[in-house]
């Protein structure tokens, strides 16, 4: 069976991910892997410390039982796990594996020095991962997805990504929002009709849809109003480029994109391993 990563601090922000990652797991039936990394202790002389390892280790995997124990885990396949290693790195190996197909994680921790790390986690985690991942902001998350908001332009918009799209928001029984970002100067009327030929390619599309021009100077303050005024339940990046997205998430305005979105944000890759995979 097919799983989803559920990467925790331990805080109850990244427990505030945890319905999100519980809806998906409903709709996709996929099973849950609660994951915690933690770095090995050093001493300045030895290196790593043995006896302050293995009580570490302990002390983790205390923390992880009652974690679970604490989860909303009814009617889920969920199983966990805590070892030894960098998060993110460690992660995006696991991402790499034919049983993983998606990882939802909170982009907020508990205190300052954790929010950082789930900031600098997930941040590079949408970029580096071989899979989907949902990034939840504190206070967003969702367990029902009637509404899905698809942000897109002219390269992330193919027949490629649509059938993607299609799999996913028949699963979640949705109502997908093309929200296409064009320059001020876009003739709306040709790139509306660009938009249609996409996606009636194979046919009339099997969900509900609606197709929306965004020509604002603010793009992120765009497409929160859009979410906003829409009641939409999660976000939908598709990216060609994986270097478009580093580039992107690495600037000030993607951050405010990533962890000021006003619902959850799917990130998906050209290259990743399908979200639809059994």
């Amino acid at each position: 069976m097919s799983k989803i990563l559920f990467p925790t601090d331990f805080s109850s922000a990244s427990e505030n991910a945890w319905p999100t990652a519980k809806a998906f797991a409903t709709f996709l039936k996929r099973s849950i892997e609660v994951v915690h990394y933690f770095h090995p202790v050093t001493t300045d002389v030895s290196g790593v410390d043995y006896n302050l390892a293995k009580e570490l280790q302990d002390l983790k995997e205390e923390q992880m039982d009652n974690y679970v124990k604490a989860l909303d885990t009814e009617g889920l396949d969920v199983s966990s796990i805590v070892q030894v290693g960098f998060p993110i790195q460690s992660m995006v190996e696991r991402s790499k594996e034919e049983e993983v197909s998606l990882i939802v994680m909170s982009t907020q921790g508990e205190q300052h020095a954790l929010d950082r790390w789930l900031g600098s986690v997930s941040s590079e985690l949408s970029v580096k991962a071989r899979c989907p991942v949902i990034l939840v902001p504190d206070g967003k998350h969702s367990n029902s997805f009637k509404n899905v908001l698809y942000a897109t332009s002219h390269e992330s918009l193919d027949v490629g990504s649509i059938r993607r799209l299609q799999n996913l928001i028949q699963q979640l029984g949705a109502a997908i929002h093309f929200l296409y970002v064009a320059p001020d100067d876009t003739n709306r009327e040709s790139l509306s009709s660009q938009l249609l030929d996409t996606l009636f390619t194979d046919g009339e599309p099997n969900f509900s849809f609606t197709i929306e021009i965004l020509e604002q100077e603010d793009v992120i303050e765009g497409i929160n109003k859009y979410v906003k005024e829409n009641h939409i339940d999660l976000s939908v990046m598709y990216n060609v480029s994986r270097s478009w997205w580093k580039s992107l998430v690495h600037r000030s305005m993607s951050k405010r994109m990533a962890f000021n979105t006003q619902t959850p944000l799917l990130v998906m890759h050209q290259d990743d391993m399908h979200l639809d995979k059994e």
